[in-house]
């Protein structure tokens, strides 16, 4: 048979997929028929085939772009009007001349801007392809890594012809992302109510003895600041990091691989008061957390017992746990403080080793409430004048005198000076507080405040990736006042920066209202409380919560949200092949 044979069969096999009525929040093809251009056109080989939703490869159909062959940085972009979360790009090869198709990347930016390197400025990379050519008349899926998210996709060629017979990209509105609170679990439970005693209480639900008050669980949300934080352990067997991964089912567990005082340990990158310590144990190794010491402290460093110095112990069970998928809760002390959490035993034979799958670590929810994350934090800038040091920036003292030595200031040659906080962790910012002085106020006017998540610096002299929260261009700030500045929904990093094209820098004070980024799900609204749906079992809704608890869980398995002052059910229809959700036209007031 030819190949026009099975490109027919192909396209009646997608019309029938493309019919099945979709989800906002589940993946589809969300470049199809989007506006489209490219740096040339040879032979009418122009942009918009790479997006019509015609997979024919021969050239002759007019169904594949073409850039000219004297392009020598050739590339084609898409525009997906409107922000996406991006999972998969696949591009399609011609079915002559495939050879072309080689040596290219796949690049997402939120804006249409050109950097000096010549790409998107502020671009992601999704994917390099550096192997052999796409085979002839192949569709060749790419995999973007997480958080891929922007609204123009670009593919880039250093030299040669750029061609493509089609280009998919898989993705869903960022909107959607909130709904799978992916950077952390979600687990909604009363003030003090611990991991075991909410699947208790899940398991009473389902039996028909427990209460149905869908308010019961709404006052407190679980923040676990362990999950993808680095982690070491004494020796190991399995990797450290499995413990912290997130992945609970099935599980993957660490394992330590020699006798003697054996330990795990995880850096939660800032000091946390912590309340409670849920910790998955191994179910083919139920010993491995007998007699476990659990601990935490403000420094990585041992003492001479081989413990965390000056360490607050949180808990120390007796015994063993570890019957098939146990997740044991820990309380701590109240007031425990720390940033290195570290759990130990002794291990007497190699068949006993230290090994459990998740620890989920639970923070006062305080610690999710805005504070002044820049405090006495480490501060950089690019000059220095008389004795202006960077770190006065941060020193809590808001007198705006500079003779009581509380402000900075860069040297008045310095003609792009730039004052620098690392808030030696990631966090979700809000708002940035900068004051001025009460003399020479003038100097502090066109400036801008960025973040990023790598203090890496750009071509253009800003940070690598950086976001803008704010751009200063107001008269300058009033003398002696602190001046409030909004960031944008969204904005994240480590490092802040505040720069000017010119003149001197000087700051009296700035403060960083911001939270942990393992916080963020206390905005996540939209996500409901744990409810059974019709015909699900004790054993089914348990896994739903530990795949809450690693952020796994798919919000479309809930049948019922607040909508209006009111509980409204959905009809849902749950394909068994798929993660789509497709409610009802109708909805019933309960």
């Amino acid at each position: 048979m030819t190949w026009r044979f099975w490109w027919t069969v192909f396209l009646v096999f997608c019309c029938c997929c493309y019919a099945v009525p979709g989800n906002e929040c589940y993946l589809t093809n969300i470049a199809l028929n989007k506006p489209a251009t490219q740096s040339s056109v040879s032979y009418q080989g122009f942009a918009r085939r790479g997006v019509d939703g015609n997979l024919n490869p021969d050239y002759k159909a007019e169904s594949c772009t073409a850039t000219h062959l004297t392009d020598n940085n050739p590339w084609w972009q898409v525009d997906l009007e409107g922000v996406f979360s991006i999972d998969h790009v696949s591009v399609q090869n011609r079915l002559n001349y495939a050879h072309r198709l080689k040596d290219f990347i796949v690049e997402i930016a939120e804006t249409n801007a050109i950097g000096q390197n010549g790409h998107l400025k502020n671009s992601k990379l999704c994917y390099n392809y550096t192997e052999a050519h796409v085979p002839s008349a192949e569709l060749r899926t790419l995999v973007c890594p997480t958080d891929t998210v922007g609204r123009y996709l670009r593919i880039t060629k250093s030299s040669g012809i750029l061609t493509l017979c089609e280009v998919i990209v898989e993705g869903k509105p960022v909107s959607c992302l909130d709904t799978t609170c992916h950077k952390m679990p979600t687990i909604r439970q009363r003030d003090d109510q611990s991991v075991t005693e909410i699947v208790q209480e899940l398991k009473k639900l389902m039996s028909g003895t427990g209460r149905r008050s869908h308010g019961e669980f709404s006052s407190r949300v679980i923040s676990n600041v362990a999950l993808n934080k680095p982690t070491t352990q004494s020796s190991t067997y399995n990797a450290s990091y499995l413990a912290v991964d997130g992945i609970v089912d099935p599980p993957t567990c660490m394992s330590t691989s020699e006798t003697g005082y054996q330990w795990w340990q995880v850096d939660l990158g800032s000091l946390y008061t912590i309340t409670n310590i849920s910790i998955q144990s191994n179910a083919d190794k139920p010993g491995g957390l007998r007699n476990v010491t659990v601990e935490v402290s403000e420094q990585s460093m041992s003492d001479v017992s081989g413990h965390l110095l000056n360490a607050i112990l949180c808990y120390r069970p007796a015994g063993s746990h570890g019957s098939s998928d146990d997740i044991i809760t820990l309380p701590c002390l109240h007031g425990t403080t720390g940033r290195y959490l570290r759990l130990s035993r002794i291990v007497e034979i190699m068949d006993d080793v230290l090994t459990f799958c998740e620890v989920v670590v639970e923070v006062s929810r305080n610690e999710c409430d805005l504070t002044n994350i820049a405090l006495n934090k480490p501060a950089t800038q690019s000059s220095l004048y008389s004795q202006g040091f960077a770190r006065r920036g941060v020193d809590r003292n808001l007198n705006p005198i500079y003779t009581a030595k509380s402000c900075t200031e860069t040297s008045l040659t310095d003609n792009n000076p730039w004052w620098q906080v690392d808030l030696e962790g990631v966090y979700s910012i809000d708002h940035v507080s900068v004051q001025n002085r009460l003399k020479f106020a003038d100097r502090l006017k066109d400036f801008i405040v960025e973040i990023s998540e790598t203090n890496a610096i750009g071509q253009n002299g800003h940070l690598k990736n950086s976001k803008l929260c704010y751009n200063y261009t107001e008269a300058h700030v009033p003398s002696a006042e602190l001046r409030t500045l909004a960031c944008p929904t969204g904005t994240v990093g480590r490092y802040l920066r505040i720069t000017k094209s010119s003149s001197i820098l000087t700051l009296c004070e700035v403060i960083v209202e911001g939270k942990p980024v393992s916080c963020l799900d206390t905005t996540c609204h939209k996500m409901p409380t744990i409810r059974q749906r019709n015909g699900q079992s004790v054993a089914e809704i348990v896994q739903e919560l530990k795949k809450l608890m690693s952020g796994t869980g798919r919000r479309c398995n809930f049948q019922k949200k607040w909508i209006d002052g009111g509980w409204r059910k959905h009809v849902y229809k749950v394909m068994n092949t798929s993660d789509a959700c497709f409610p009802s036209k109708t909805d019933q007031w309960l």
